[in-house]
């Protein structure tokens, strides 16, 4: 998909589905809308537009390496495995 650079444009996401969004506001043809960490951007930031698709494949394998981490530590395994309410 590539590179480009960022500039704001006042939308409202009304709905997300695969690769398509649905706004409410002023688009041109071929503009493509940030859905996450938009509010880290600066106008002139060059970022890699990524598909829908792929953001959610990228976040389902930290969530997985962070499952991981946490199946392999003792403490963690141990704390799972009580029945520990706090009241």
């Amino acid at each position: 998909m590539g590179q480009t650079q960022v500039q704001r444009q006042e939308v409202e996401i009304l709905h997300t589905e695969t690769e398509q969004v649905l706004v409410r506001g002023t688009l041109q043809p071929g503009d493509a809308v940030i859905i996450e960490g938009s509010q880290r951007l600066v106008p002139g930031q060059v970022v890699s537009v990524r598909p829908v698709t792929e953001h959610s494949r990228i976040l389902q394998q930290q969530a997985e390496a962070v499952l991981e981490h946490y199946q392999q530590d003792p403490e963690w395994r141990q704390s799972m495995s009580n029945d520990i309410f706090d009241y």
